[in-house]
C-alpha cells in the first residue's frame, strides 16, 4: 500500500495539484490513507472513501477483509501489487475510462495508452510496475 500512496503523491506533484479531492473506492481508499500517512494532507482539500472494509486483514474474528489476506501472508501478499481475485473489474476492462480521466487531468490521450496484448494460444503477457519502471512477464495458462 505504501507504493500506492507514493503513486498518488507523485501524480499530485506531477499535475501540480495543491487542493485535490481524493476519492478512493475499495482498495483505493486504502491507497488514499497510505498517501495521507506518508505525505500528510497539505495538498488535499477533501477525501472520499467508498466501499472499503474497515479492516483488510482477515482473522478469526474478522472474515470480511481482502480475499486470501491472512496473518500468515501479511508480509508478502501485496508484494507485487494486488493479486487477482476473480471478482470485480480488472484494469484492462476499466482502462479506457481511466485513460479518459487521465487525459482530462492533462495526461496522454486515450489512444496513446494500450493494455497488455494477449498472445495466441495459452500464453498471456502481464505488465507490472515496480517504482517508475514497467516490466513484462509471460506465463503459460491452459
Amino acid at each position: 500500500m505504501a507504493r500506492h500512496g507514493r503513486d498518488i503523491g507523485e501524480l499530485l506533484q506531477h499535475l501540480g495539484l495543491n487542493d485535490a479531492t481524493l476519492v478512493g473506492a475499495s482498495m483505493g481508499g486504502n491507497a488514499v490513507w497510505a498517501y495521507i500517512d506518508q505525505f500528510g494532507s497539505d495538498r488535499v482539500r477533501a477525501i472520499v472513501i467508498v466501499d472499503q472494509t474497515p479492516k483488510m486483514l482477515n482473522s478469526l474474528d474478522w472474515p470480511y477483509g481482502y480475499y486470501g489476506y491472512q496473518p500468515s501472508n501479511a508480509g508478502t501478499f501485496f508484494a507485487n501489487g494486488p493479486p487477482a481475485t476473480g471478482r470485480g473489474r480488472d484494469w484492462v476492462k476499466s482502462g479506457l475510462g481511466l485513460a479518459r480521466l487521465t487525459e482530462r487531468l492533462g495526461g496522454p490521450r486515450p489512444s496513446a495508452i494500450r493494455p497488455p496484448r494477449r498472445r495466441s494460444g495459452c500464453s498471456t503477457t502481464t505488465r507490472t510496475r515496480t517504482g517508475g519502471t514497467w516490466s513484462r512477464a509471460s506465463s503459460d495458462r491452459c
